[in-house]
C-alpha cells in the first residue's frame, strides 16, 4: 500500500530507529498496513519508511536509491517510496496515482529496465 502518512515522533524515536535500522510498530503507537509507506517527522528529521510485509516493523528507506542511473528527485518522498515499491520483489503489483508531469512513468521504466538488467524479467 503506497500511501504515504507522516506521523510526528520525538527525537528518542529517532535515535532509535538510526540505531536498530527499525523500530516496531507496536513502539510507533501508530495503526499500519503491511508494506505502507509512511514519513516519520520531528523538529529536526523527516524519515521516510516503509511498513514490513508482515505488519510488525519500521524501517527506513535508503536515500540513494535509484534505477538505470534514475534518482528520486532530492527531497521528493513520493518519489523515492514509489521507486522503492516498485524495485521491491515481494510487492507484485504497484499503482501509481498522482498528478501529470510527477515521474510516475519514468520512474516506472527506470525500475522495468533495472530488473531486466538484474536478470529478474526477460
Amino acid at each position: 500500500m503506497l500511501h504515504n502518512v507522516e506521523h510526528e515522533i520525538g527525537p528518542e524515536v529517532v535515535t532509535a530507529l538510526y540505531k536498530d535500522k527499525n523500530l516496531s510498530v507496536e513502539a510507533l503507537q501508530i495503526e499500519t498496513h503491511p508494506n505502507q509507506y509512511l514519513v516519520l517527522v520531528s523538529e529536526q528529521h523527516r524519515i521516510p519508511c516503509k511498513v514490513s510485509k508482515d505488519g510488525l516493523t519500521v524501517s527506513p528507506i535508503k536515500r540513494k536509491l535509484e534505477a538505470k542511473r534514475i534518482k528520486p528527485r532530492t527531497g521528493n518522498d513520493e518519489q523515492l517510496m514509489a521507486l522503492d515499491a516498485l524495485l521491491d520483489d515481494s510487492i507484485p503489483v504497484v499503482v501509481l496515482t498522482s498528478r501529470a508531469g510527477t515521474g510516475k512513468t519514468l520512474l516506472a521504466l527506470a525500475a522495468a529496465l533495472q530488473k531486466i538488467e538484474d536478470g529478474k524479467y526477460d
